[in-house]
């Protein structure tokens, strides 16, 4: 498969966790997986600069608790074809502490807090790991449409 007809497919693609692993497979393609690393706690102070700025948006809608974050590698045919950062805002309802929210988010490090993120392997995990409560919430933190 050439890599444009991946990073297209990506866009569509709906995942299946295999039973008590890490592991993730594409429905549309048994030999795309991403395999979802232990999530570590970290300081939100720490994360770049557009990060920061989500979750300054997002403290608007939820009560803010703490951050974690996950290495995801992507791979095809068992060769790894991308690399990157989930981040796990974990927060509460804003009126309702008693009620988790977990909203999923990923953006490359070189982009500007307005600009949109456009790549494929980014928005085919926010889209799989968040609910349309939470996307919502990403819309009002990001301005964008997932």
């Amino acid at each position: 498969m050439k890599y444009t007809d991946l990073l297209n497919n990506l866009k569509n693609t709906h995942w299946i966790n295999v039973t008590e692993t890490n592991e993730y497979f594409a429905t549309e393609d048994i030999s795309l997986r991403f395999k979802l690393y232990k999530s570590t706690p970290i300081d939100s102070k720490t994360m770049q600069e557009n990060m920061r700025s989500v979750l300054n948006q997002l403290k608007d809608k939820c009560v803010f608790h703490s951050v974690e974050i996950s290495k995801v590698d992507f791979e095809y045919e068992n060769k790894k074809i991308a690399s990157l950062d989930l981040f796990k805002f974990i927060c509460s309802e804003q009126y309702q502490d008693d009620v988790p929210v977990n909203i999923y988010f990923a953006k490359q490090d070189t982009l500007q807090e307005t600009q949109l993120v456009e790549n494929p392997f980014y928005i085919s995990l926010i889209k799989y790991f968040n609910t349309d409560h939470t996307l919502n919430y990403l819309h009002y933190a990001t301005g964008q449409k997932f």
